[in-house]
């Protein structure tokens, strides 16, 4: 995007990303969008909004082994947010290897046995569910967790996490699991609709 005339300028195969993403953040300041085919689509804001908020990223760094038959080098990346979900918090989804979420959802494999957490896996979430968001029943499939509560002021060390060879790990292994934001995510806040 790029800032044109009191708005920004987004280019064509951004206009689903921004009404998916950004329309509900900016409703209060967005005066018109123009959908007119052309360089881009032009969104135009109020004097009053000055700072582009740009989607929370975190990163993951240190994932020491394979998992759910995939490669670390297939954790060890970048992940986006895709959108807010039905639960109000962000739901993330590896930028280079897109077959990793990350998301916060209670009752993970529906069967009460699992605390709500943070997960790290394979399962795409169903965004418009509050609760089980991977849909599994019996099961809960992630291959990290953490707590809600993190301070995404900082980075977050993880200490429990699954190897295909050895199976969890609680701290038994010396070597942690680093997530970083690059841009934090919010407090649960009103959800998103994908497009």
């Amino acid at each position: 995007y790029r800032f044109v005339d009191g708005g920004f300028q987004l280019g064509k195969g951004c206009k689903n990303r921004f009404q998916a993403l950004y329309k509900a953040r900016f409703a209060e300041t967005i005066s018109s969008i123009d959908l007119t085919p052309g360089a881009g689509y032009h969104v135009a804001m109020s004097a009053q909004q000055e700072v582009w908020e740009e989607p929370p990223v975190l990163q993951i760094s240190g994932y020491p082994c394979a998992t759910h038959d995939s490669g670390p080098h297939s954790i060890n990346q970048e992940y986006a947010s895709v959108g807010v979900a039905a639960n109000g918090w962000e739901v993330f989804r590896g930028i280079t290897h897109r077959h990793w979420w990350i998301y916060y959802t209670e009752d993970c494999g529906g069967d009460g046995s699992h605390t709500p957490l943070w997960y790290l896996t394979p399962q795409a979430p169903n965004m418009s569910q509050t609760s089980n968001m991977g849909g599994r029943i019996g099961g809960c499939t992630n291959t990290m967790q953490w707590p809600p509560e993190v301070n995404w002021t900082s980075s977050v060390v993880i200490h429990r996490y699954f190897c295909d060879q050895d199976g969890w790990n609680d701290g038994e292994r010396p070597r942690p699991v680093v997530i970083t934001a690059r841009r934090a995510p919010i407090s649960p806040r009103p959800a998103t609709t994908t497009t």
